[in-house]
């Protein structure tokens, strides 16, 4: 049997190391869009349930704030100093972020000041988050084989959702364990505490991790900072793209925080809604990663995203259908949303770095990533406040129907005329 070249081991070595540490990193994730229907009774316990709701969702967007902050910070770093270092720093953040809100004395402390500490706790972990992705995502592009970048970045979708599945199961076993009141005391702080303890091991697997040896042989080069030039140059394609990724996104990202919406319209308990999003990782992660092997050959990629497109209006009528109280239904449509969501976002995060200097690739993954789900991530607070304005819940899974719609005649559209890009992406 032939030996690997060391640098392929090298880069597969290092490609794991990102993909465990993505999982630890989305763990905290997942576990808030569990507890957040414990937090606004712990963070906010003077005010209204609806207006502590609202303001939980508001924390939630304001996290992607910090996403932002955290990328046009840290993404220069990233291409100017090295991949790695960046990826130890943000690991540091988002440790001490997390043991700090595990620590948190809140029957110590004047509810507006913890509020405040809260928020800024919430901050700290966007900023962290906020070269997290793009820097990971150029990480495994550089490490991949020449024409199976796109699998590896899709491959990394699914320890993603590994990731936000074990932050789901870990709030879906406390709620099982212990009654409302007992989490509100104090088990709520178990998970962080998990978390503190896994950001250990996440900064030690950083530390361990080699430098892309493409940035490194760019250090023998010189380029200029051309993201700007490469988004003038795919104006057009990147647009469209990003709209539709923000639609994607911004539906995900309501349904990953619905717990709320669902039991206050549809009487939906709690711990059925847990265990439905539980569920949903667990398909989504397989179906991910059957269709990484899948599309391992880049002429495969175009058929499959007009085939999610299709389904993705099936997902969307499938959630109007689960208004009824039907969790199976909910549940496929979730899984039919979040595929669509994960492939679509690595196919435009793919043609980006195919398209980009080595010296403004993370720099230009950032910009994309952020902007995408600092406008996604309105959606649940847009779509819940006018639900409580309207009082028609039935209203957002219309929006949905019709969005879908326009992003599968868009992309069906597009990816048929441009069919030829898959050579110059993956070729």
């Amino acid at each position: 049997m032939k030996a690997l070249p060391s640098s392929d081991v090298l880069g597969k070595k290092s490609t794991r190391f990102a993909n465990l540490a993505v999982i630890i990193e989305w763990y905290d994730f997942g576990l808030y869009t569990v507890l957040s229907a414990y937090l606004y009774t712990i963070f906010f316990p003077h005010l209204s349930s609806s207006i502590s709701s609202l303001l939980i969702l508001f924390i939630y967007w304001l996290g992607y704030v910090g996403r932002i902050l955290g990328g046009c910070i840290f993404s220069r770093m990233a291409d100017t100093f090295g991949r790695k270092s960046t990826f130890v720093m943000s690991s540091l953040l988002m440790t001490l972020s997390t043991s700090l809100l595990a620590c948190l004395p809140i029957h110590h402390i004047d509810s507006r000041w913890l509020s405040a500490l809260f928020v800024t706790i919430r901050l700290l972990q966007g900023v962290a988050l906020g070269i997290e992705y793009p820097g990971g995502m150029v990480f495994i592009y550089e490490h991949a084989t020449p024409g199976m970048q796109f699998s590896q970045l899709l491959r990394s979708s699914f320890f993603s959702q590994l990731g936000g599945l074990i932050g789901v199961a870990v709030g879906y076993v406390l709620t099982l364990l212990y009654h409302h009141k007992v989490i509100v005391d104090f088990a709520w702080r178990l998970p962080y505490m998990l978390a503190g303890v896994s950001g250990m091991i996440l900064f030690a697997i950083r530390v361990c991790a080699s430098e892309t040896p493409v940035f490194l042989s760019s250090r023998e080069k010189k380029y200029s900072f051309s993201y700007l030039s490469t988004l003038k140059t795919f104006y057009q394609q990147f647009l469209g793209f990003v709209i539709t990724i923000i639609i994607l996104e911004g539906m995900v990202k309501f349904l990953s925080m619905g717990n709320l919406y669902f039991h206050a319209n549809f009487h939906i308990p709690l711990r059925s809604l847990f265990l439905c999003s539980t569920i949903s990782y667990s398909v989504v992660m397989t179906t991910i990663f059957i269709l990484a092997s899948y599309m391992k050959q880049p002429q495969r990629v175009i058929p499959i995203l007009i085939i999610l497109s299709i389904t993705l209006v099936l997902g969307a009528f499938l959630l109007f259908m689960s208004s009824s109280g039907f969790l199976f239904i909910l549940v496929v449509a979730m899984v039919l949303l979040s595929c669509t969501a994960s492939v679509y976002n690595k196919f435009v995060v793919c043609t980006l770095c195919e398209y980009s200097s080595v010296k403004s690739r993370v720099s230009l993954i950032a910009c994309y990533n952020n902007f995408t789900v600092f406008i996604a991530s309105l959606f649940p607070l847009l779509l819940n406040d006018l639900v409580s304005i309207t009082h028609q819940p039935l209203l957002v899974p219309e929006i949905f129907i019709i969005l879908s719609i326009g992003v599968a005649i868009f992309t069906i559209a597009k990816l048929t005329r441009a069919s030829h890009m898959k050579q110059s992406i993956f070729g």
